[in-house]
């Protein structure tokens, strides 16, 4: 395992985040189906559209950091290069996994307040 290494500490990926974001798309794509079910058609707006540009770059940063810290073990990369750049793609990473989180969080939430009242009534 390979923590995003920053500027400003060592960040994990934590099983709570990865639960939260998968769990919002999981629910979302349920209550939208369930909403054309009633004739509803849920269009995604923007904070949602947001979050998923924020997931695009965290996941990439993620694959790009897993990548580079592998090769940096593997072949034993080190200098001022890359003493700057990783922790710099590590701070990408970490910022924009919680602004992704946040999102999540936001986003589902002006969701439920502007169509939960499709499946209470």
């Amino acid at each position: 395992m390979f923590p995003f290494v920053t500027w400003f500490g060592t960040f994990a990926l934590t099983w709570w985040v990865v639960a939260l974001v998968l769990g919002r798309e999981l629910f979302m794509t349920v209550f939208r189906r369930m909403a054309q079910s009633r004739g509803v058609v849920i269009a995604a707006n923007a904070p949602a559209k947001v979050k998923t540009v924020t997931q695009y770059i965290w996941v990439g940063t993620a694959y790009f950091w897993f990548c580079a810290e592998t090769f940096a073990a593997r072949d034993g990369w080190s200098g001022p290069a890359w003493d700057f750049f990783r922790p710099l793609l590590g701070a990408i990473g970490v910022v924009t996994m919680w602004a992704a989180v946040g999102l999540t969080v936001m986003s589902f939430a002006v969701y439920l307040r502007r169509y939960g009242a499709l499946f209470t009534r």
